[in-house]
């Protein structure tokens, strides 16, 4: 009962703790500075490009695969694939370029559709804060633009900006050549960005590439990124039945491509269907693009400590807050749960009279037999011998009515879980058959203490009458 309000709580919550964050500046930062037992998430909803019968609106969730096991709740029924298994395969590594210097340089061929827009370049320093810098103004024919990338550490995109209000062409072609910081950078293997309508081509050209955009609804209305590939993720069954193992959703108005890693029922705090990838897999799609979309909203937390303090001292702004612990407490409350309750210090109390009647029972039972102990030790039965025979009797005994006994309550408790289970405890998550072994070694331990009692306290009284005085009475 206890259990299933804390699944239910949990379920609901995400973890012990659910704080909505605002979005930090530096979301790489951010995700990798917060609390211990703590985890950055991501929550947003996709735009699936094949229809599903969804009840409800499908939700990602971006969880970080090396902090999730202490920062959030689990419970593993909700997968066939094991918690370790399915945060080790959706981890990614950060597909950014490394670089050897700070200045950034390129040769640029373009014609008139790209006059205006400006060239910008996204990079990471060696600390994960993410800066975009421009190189300058397109205007057309050919021109040399140069940056410098203050601690850069590695490239993650070049951009095409449009910071007005001019009409942007539907497309337009360039020439990108001779593109280097510090070492010469390859571009044959980048992709367009897929950025809220703009797609494109790269096609190898001599020193550089030949680059076809499709421009999209944004101030940037395009670019080109190192290749991301799909982003392996945790899914529920509609969204397998209905997208596939690999798909292509839009989220945070980028369209990315997925590939399922593993299969589950149910995650904690969502309702409905849901895909679950990696926190910094997905901010490193995000932040590659230098305009507002995807970021850091919610941060889960295990442990009875409240963690905003810890994140207000990572730069972060609490808001709006979910604990577990007030959920349990109300659950608690129900008439149901008090019943339970009640019924469990009934059965304490039984369990008192049952020790009392074992050790009672038992101990007038072998006196009862005092005729035939005394009849053997006439024959010339050694007390050891009797003691021997005594003892094993009656532990196979006791031991036959413990192993039956919990053979018969487990049986019939799992027969009658799934029917008692949804009176007692709330329907979502199901309520699962928890052991409380330390209560149950209790029980046992008292009842084996009280058989013993008996046993030798009879035993002792058996061996410490007179054979000649038994013998004369008449045997019960």
């Amino acid at each position: 009962m206890l259990r299933n309000h804390e699944d239910t709580a949990h379920q609901q919550v995400g973890a012990d703790w659910n704080v909505q964050i605002a979005v930090p500046d530096d979301p790489l930062v951010a995700a990798s500075s917060v609390p211990t037992n703590s985890v950055a998430v991501i929550r947003s909803q996709p735009v699936f490009e094949l229809p599903g019968s969804f009840t409800l609106s499908p939700s990602v969730i971006a969880v970080d695969p090396e902090r999730f096991a202490t920062g959030g709740w689990w419970r593993s029924d909700y997968s066939q694939t094991p918690l370790e298994t399915w945060l080790q395969d959706i981890e990614v590594p950060d597909p950014a370029v490394p670089v050897s210097g700070e200045s950034f340089s390129a040769t640029v061929t373009a014609g008139a559709p790209t006059e205006g827009l400006q060239l910008q370049v996204t990079y990471e320093t060696a600390d994960d804060h993410v800066r975009t810098a421009t190189a300058g103004t397109i205007e057309q024919g050919t021109q040399t633009f140069e940056a410098n990338l203050d601690g850069a550490d590695a490239i993650l995109s070049i951009t095409f900006l449009e910071e007005g209000t001019a009409e942007v062409p539907d497309s337009f072609a360039l020439e990108l050549r001779d593109v280097a910081a510090g070492d010469p950078i390859e571009l044959g293997t980048w992709t367009p960005l897929q950025w809220r309508g703009s797609d494109g081509k790269v096609t190898p050209a001599g020193s550089g590439i030949s680059l076809q955009i499709d421009t999209g609804a944004g101030h940037v209305v395009g670019g080109i990124a190192p290749p991301l590939g799909p982003l392996p993720a945790l899914i529920s069954p509609e969204v397998s039945r209905s997208q596939g193992s690999s798909f292509v959703a839009t989220i945070g108005g980028q369209r990315l491509e997925f590939q399922q890693a593993a299969l589950a029922q149910a995650f904690p705090s969502v309702l409905g269907d849901f895909v679950v990838v990696s926190t910094p897999a997905l901010l490193d799609a995000a932040v590659r693009i230098p305009e507002p979309g995807l970021a850091l909203n919610e941060v889960w937390a295990m442990g009875d400590e409240d963690p905003r303090p810890a994140l207000k001292e990572a730069g972060m702004i609490p808001g709006a807050t979910q604990a577990a612990g007030p959920i349990i407490g109300a659950l608690a409350q129900l008439p149901q749960s008090l019943a339970v309750g009640m019924n469990f210090a009934t059965a304490v109390g039984e369990l008192g009279l049952v020790v009392l009647g074992v050790a009672v029972g038992l101990y007038f039972a072998q006196r009862r037999r005092e005729f035939e102990f005394a009849s053997l030790r006439a024959m010339g039965t050694e007390p050891k011998q009797v003691t021997r025979v005594l003892l094993l009797e009656q532990g196979l005994m006791i031991t036959f009515a413990i192993l039956a006994g919990a053979g018969i309550g487990f049986g019939v408790l799992r027969l009658l879980m799934p029917y008692v289970g949804r009176s007692i405890g709330s329907a979502f998550p199901p309520p699962i058959l928890v052991f409380d072994w330390p209560a149950l070694a209790i029980s046992l331990s008292a009842i084996i203490a009280a058989s013993a009692i008996g046993l030798l306290a009879a035993l002792r009284a058996l061996l410490r009458s007179s054979v000649t005085s038994v013998l004369r009475g008449e045997a019960e």
